[in-house]
């Protein structure tokens, strides 16, 4: 897990050395063959203002990382 804060922006990357996943079919409409929890992630960080990526390869492990501009850290209520 890295935290790197800048100017600009907080990014959060999360890496594992896991056996990774096929991502294709992440974005086919009424795609049940994922869980919600990868779903919740990108819903939450859109609805932060922040960017969500995700890559993963079988047999290769899985990199979330997320971007979260200052301006946006600074805006929203607690």
């Amino acid at each position: 897990v890295q935290f790197i804060y800048t100017d600009d922006v907080l990014k959060l990357i999360v890496t594992d050395d896991g056996k990774g996943f096929d991502l294709s079919s992440l974005n086919e409409e009424n795609n049940s063959s994922f869980g919600l929890g990868i779903r919740n992630m990108h819903n939450r960080a859109k609805l932060m203002g922040a960017e969500f990526a995700m890559q993963s390869k079988t047999g290769e492990g899985t990199t979330v990382t997320i971007l979260l501009p200052k301006e946006n850290n600074t805006n929203h209520e607690h």
